[in-house]
């Protein structure tokens, strides 16, 4: 992943959410995948969700979102 001044920067298991938003940046939603009791953030610039639990990150998700036009 690039992060900010270009350098390559890694995501991986364990990361905690302000490290997360530290790479990816503060764009990210909520929602949820294959279960409504779980949640995930999103974010769509790089396609990616994250499922957290006790603040750090349990599982990474590659997605395509459609984009709402309007």
């Amino acid at each position: 992943m690039q992060g900010s001044g270009g350098q390559a920067r890694i995501l991986k298991v364990g990361m905690t959410e302000p490290q997360v938003t530290q790479v990816l940046g503060p764009t990210s939603f909520a929602a949820t995948v294959f279960n409504a009791a779980t949640p995930y953030r999103f974010y769509p610039q790089v396609g990616l969700a994250a499922r957290f639990v006790q603040g750090r990150v349990a599982e990474w998700l590659v997605v395509i979102l459609p984009r709402r036009e309007g």
